[in-house]
């Protein structure tokens, strides 16, 4: 199997439901648990499609079993969730000032804001408006009242989706190239090589065996091995249809 950006899903009879968009891979065992599907039209949304629904998959397009027939029902990858403080994190980011701050779990982010302005409670009034001419309540007396908002992704605890389309950077961090395809054996469903993409407008593609990359991320992939070996490796372009 392989899987390639914007390739298209369809069920067994030919419905399509939306494009790959990126492929979810565990660092450790190597194995693609997932892809992201990008479903919908004009309100997309990202939902996430075990490696189990996938009956086939080419660069072209990919199929999915007989018995499936929609993805409404599956998780989405990202979920936004927005609340106020609890009183710890009030606490740790004190004053009226807009503050934002970030921090990252493996499977949620959760960004702290507080918001450039302050509206007093309900049947107050602005100070210097009709029913307080002399400003009795000042503006500052209704501190702006801060939130979080968290995005949760659907993926299973420590695995990476990896964006075809990914940066590649060798063992010095020189950026060599991007990702354009993932190949995956069909029986293990481990992935096994990157097919990564160099150049600008002389663009050359390289066959990178996994055990050739030193960390995966989201949106890059850093290799064990120099940019100078890269270049002696022969040229490989793969037919649509073709494996490894």
């Amino acid at each position: 199997m392989q899987f390639r950006k914007n390739s298209a899903v369809y069920t067994a009879d030919g419905k399509q439901l939306g494009v790959i968009d990126r492929v979810v891979i565990d660092p450790g065992t190597q194995e693609v648990s997932h892809v992201i599907v990008r479903h919908g039209w004009l309100f997309t949304e990202d939902k996430v499609v075990p490696m189990a629904w996938v009956a086939e998959a080419t660069a072209d397009d990919v199929r999915l079993r007989h018995d499936i027939t929609n993805l409404d029902e599956l998780p989405r990858f990202e979920e936004t969730h927005y609340a106020a403080y609890d009183a710890d994190e009030a606490a740790a980011t004190p004053g009226s000032a807009p503050i934002t701050d970030t921090t990252t779990t493996t499977n949620t982010t959760t960004e702290y804001v507080q918001p450039y302005y302050a509206y007093p409670p309900i049947g107050v009034v602005w100070p210097g408006f009709y029913g307080d001419p002399l400003g009795t309540y000042a503006l500052g007396a209704y501190p702006a009242q801060g939130y979080k908002v968290e995005v949760e992704r659907n993926i299973p605890e420590g695995a990476v989706a990896l964006r075809e389309g990914a940066t590649v950077v060798d063992n010095r961090g020189e950026q060599i190239g991007t990702v354009a395809r993932v190949i995956i054996d069909d029986k293990t469903q481990q992935a096994t090589h990157l097919l990564i993409t160099e150049g600008w407008i002389f663009r050359e593609q390289r066959l990178i065996p996994l055990n050739w990359v030193k960390e995966v991320r989201d949106e890059e992939v850093q290799l064990q091995v120099s940019a100078d070996f890269l270049k002696r490796l022969p040229e490989r372009r793969l037919q649509p249809a073709e494996g490894v």
